[in-house]
């Protein structure tokens, strides 16, 4: 009799561990992905719109919970604290690859994205992640889907955001225009208002060097108390932004009368670098002539 408890006691517990472990039906998996995916459409959106509260929405607030990038591991505090660093950005776009559901049971996920993503910050700067991975565990907890893990890696390269290189080269093209035409009308204070502070270095084309703000100031109100200049066209040939500074190949034709001789007309290559200033504003930092 002893016996045979002890072999149903057995049995019970197989049939209930069979039960716990039963495989998930293939209609069961549809639905589980289509609600994975739809959490995943829903966090990938508010990625790209820089709304971290919707991001981090199905992040598991717990001591298990894991951030791993590129090697690098984070806890849920840790990674919490990165949304400073996540709202530098302006916006982002996320181009998916593809993307792969493993149901292990009918309460664990493994997702996977195979991706691009393009970020573009506020200070202008723009990076390409090509390509990007993200694996993120999903576990049924309370009835909901909860993140317990993620793991992302990419390949990141600096870009050119075409939509602010655009803005900024028109910025840049409205500055010569005011710059030239304060030079025309002889005001030297306008002149320098362009300038940045005391970092600024001056290479004309003859060979000289200024270096600062009242070196360049002192040498530039010589220039134009000494010429009269004519009408100036500039031609932009390339502008490329990288944070804070932009930096512009142009060629020049101006002309311009010295005193006591006849006119003429100076063509030459041009490469500026302007900073950004605290006000969004920008200002010559380097500029390099060459006749």
């Amino acid at each position: 009799m002893k016996t045979r408890l002890i072999f149903l006691v057995l049995l019970i517990v197989c049939i209930s561990c069979g039960t716990s472990n039963k495989p998930v039906s293939d209609a069961q998996k549809e639905k589980i992905k289509g609600e994975i995916k739809e959490i995943q459409n829903t966090t990938t959106k508010a990625l790209e719109e820089i709304d971290w509260d919707m991001a981090i929405e199905p992040v598991f607030d717990s001591p298990d919970f894991v951030y791993t990038y590129h090697g690098k591991t984070s806890n849920y505090e840790e990674f919490m604290a990165s949304e400073l660093d996540f709202n530098t950005r302006l916006n982002q776009k996320c181009t998916i690859v593809d993307e792969k559901y493993a149901v292990l049971d009918n309460s664990t996920v493994l997702y996977t994205m195979n991706c691009t993503w393009l970020t573009n910050f506020k200070n202008g700067h723009s990076v390409l992640a090509d390509p990007a991975v993200t694996q993120v565990l999903y576990k049924k907890i309370d009835n909901r889907w909860r993140v317990i893990n993620i793991i992302e890696s990419d390949v990141v390269q600096s870009v050119n955001n075409t939509e602010n290189v655009t803005k900024v080269a028109n910025q840049l093209s409205q500055i010569w225009n005011e710059y030239f035409e304060a030079i025309k009308n002889k005001d030297i204070d306008k002149v320098m208002s362009y300038h940045n502070t005391e970092d600024y270095i001056n290479y004309p084309f003859y060979g000289s060097t200024q270096k600062g703000f009242e070196e360049s100031k002192s040498f530039l109100k010589d220039f134009i108390e000494n010429n009269t200049m004519g009408e100036l066209n500039i031609e932009q040939i390339e502008v490329k932004v990288l944070g804070d500074f932009a930096f512009e190949t142009a060629l020049m034709e101006q002309k311009r009368t010295s005193e006591g001789e006849s006119p003429i007309i100076t063509k030459q290559r041009s490469f500026s670098i302007f900073k950004k200033q605290s006000d969004g504003s920008w200002k010559f930092y380097r500029w390099i002539g060459q006749q």
